[in-house]
């Protein structure tokens, strides 16, 4: 029931809600570029399909988008609606973003992020898993290298502040779902 723009990109395939102005639109259409050839670069592996990124204008039509277009279950779309600015589904190798919860990233950090993940289930299988903690940190990892004026303290604490808090252990952090609601 959206519209959606079919963004020009050379190393990805990116789809923006028609709502997103056009300017936005190209800046978007650039950081997936920019991402793709430099995690292309830091982990030494071409992607071996090109990235589909799908952007949504806000948490509505993100989660209405994981249900229809993704299959995602109505209750578990909402939180990730309310709780994320991206998500990546590895089986379809797509990064689906959430402009609304995303206002102040300027250079959409997000899209490396995420392509991160889609990354990283080519390399291991996307029928695989890695722990939560480290597919989430070796992606807040790439998505810090675009903010040279963060310290990191935060990104960087995450893990180890639930674990000093004595709430979780590394093992309780392993699934996506357990991080989810960890973190």
């Amino acid at each position: 029931g959206r519209d959606f723009v079919a963004q020009s990109a050379s190393r990805a395939d990116v789809y923006i809600e028609s709502s997103v102005q056009s300017s936005e639109r190209t800046r978007i259409a650039r950081a997936a570029d920019r991402d793709v050839a430099a995690l292309e670069v830091a982990y030494a592996r071409s992607f071996e399909d090109r990235p589909a990124i799908y952007v949504f204008a806000t948490r509505s039509s993100f989660a209405h988008g994981l249900q229809q277009v993704f299959g995602m279950r109505s209750l578990d779309a909402g939180m990730v609606a309310s709780a994320n600015g991206g998500i990546t589904i590895p089986r379809q190798g797509a990064v689906v973003i959430n402009l609304e919860n995303i206002p102040n990233d300027t250079e959409f950090a997000i899209v490396r992020h995420e392509l991160t993940h889609v990354l990283l289930h080519e390399i291991i299988g996307v029928e695989s898993a890695l722990p939560a903690w480290v597919d989430e940190g070796l992606a807040t990892l790439q998505e810090r290298s675009l903010r040279p004026d963060d310290s990191g303290t935060r990104g960087a604490a995450i893990t180890l502040t639930l674990l000093a808090e004595g709430k979780v252990s590394l093992s309780d952090l392993a699934s996506g779902r357990q991080w989810v609601t960890s973190n």
